[in-house]
């Protein structure tokens, strides 16, 4: 099955924006998150899966001998934590630009989950 890849520039500026996951040197930029699903080699996964880091860390994510896995688990995430990281984003964003609430959006969706999951 394949997954719709959404891009959004409005959302990547906002992330740009919000305090970064992985801390380091320069400005916050963005960073597309392959570990947690999409992409490949050479192709960004969905900006779904986006976090904010700093810029040094990103610079270290794009040269060799230095996977994405082992960065974010050296900073304490498990690929579980950033997926909710990429989540928690996502939520901030339609919160602060739509006026959507995203914990209860959150709730929602994981009720709607649960149920599913039952039937």
């Amino acid at each position: 099955m394949s997954h719709k890849v959404y891009r959004n520039k409005k959302f990547l500026e906002f992330t740009r924006h919000e305090n970064p996951v992985l801390m380091g040197t320069g400005d916050t930029v963005y960073h597309h998150v392959k570990m947690i699903g999409g992409g490949g080699t050479s192709l960004k996964p969905s900006d779904t899966h986006v976090v904010p880091i700093k810029d040094s860390v990103h610079r270290l994510l794009d040269s060799p001998g230095h996977s994405e896995k082992s960065v974010f688990l050296d900073a304490g995430y498990t690929p579980e934590e950033v997926k909710l990281l990429a989540l928690r984003n996502i939520l901030r964003y339609l919160d602060k630009t739509h006026n959507i609430d995203g914990t209860k959006l959150a709730i929602d969706l994981l009720t709607e989950y649960m149920v599913i999951e039952k039937l």
